[in-house]
């Protein structure tokens, strides 16, 4: 109990432990958010449910496509770097997608950026406990891998929650009503905002974040 106190203690004084529960929490409000607005959006705004499909499809291709290349860019680049490059990459397919918001063409164009910027988060995060086990093993001597991969289960349980809550209250205040064929033009700004907008804002946390991200010189790496 006293190893697990002392372990407590060193996880709350090291700004990695904060900066790991916005990523992820972040990250999972973004990927949650924008896979269970798509449903929505694809039949209000774009007006046809069957292309759901579509950007289900590219969007998974895209991820895997950036996935496939993210270990190479962190070796390159480093993980900070490539991250907050990420971030930029995604927000900039966010801009595509406002700029086309009711045309196929330019949302799949969007998903696509979108995808590559997102895969080097699904690549990274999970690698940011390891990182936190090494520098506390080094100041503090013991390995605590059990109690720092917990915050990903809080960091993913905290995000997916807020993801689902995010999109109730979107479409609550966009006047959404299920009984209706056709939704007003206030539910589709706010299906627009809740897959474009609301990633940007996590995007901006994340780049902040992540310029605090300097685990590598304490261990000298």
């Amino acid at each position: 109990q006293g190893e697990l106190k002392r372990g407590i203690q060193a996880l709350l004084h090291t700004k990695y432990f904060y900066i790991s529960i916005i990523v992820f929490v972040c990250t999972y409000i973004l990927n949650g958010l924008v896979l269970a607005t798509h449903v929505y959006y694809t039949r209000d705004v774009l007006g046809n449910a069957d292309f759901y499909s579509i950007v289900a499809v590219i969007s998974v291709f895209a991820t895997i496509i950036g996935i496939s290349i993210a270990p190479k860019l962190f070796e390159k680049m480093g993980k900070q770097k490539t991250l907050i490059i990420s971030s930029v990459i995604y927000v900039i397919g966010c801009v595509v997608g406002i700029m086309g918001a009711m045309q196929l063409t330019m949302v799949l164009v969007a998903t696509v950026i979108t995808g590559l910027g997102l895969a080097p988060y699904v690549a990274g995060i999970f690698t940011f406990a390891p990182d936190i086990v090494d520098l506390l093993e080094k100041q503090t001597g013991t390995r605590y891998e059990g109690l720092v991969t917990s915050v990903n289960s809080v960091g993913t349980k905290v995000g997916t929650g807020l993801a689902a809550a995010a999109l109730g209250w979107g479409l609550q205040i966009g006047g959404y009503n299920g009984a209706l064929d056709v939704q007003n033009a206030s539910v589709l700004k706010a299906e627009i905002v809740l897959v474009y907008g609301v990633p940007v804002v996590m995007c901006i946390l994340c780049i902040l974040a992540m310029s605090r991200w300097d685990i590598d010189k304490k261990l000298n790496r």
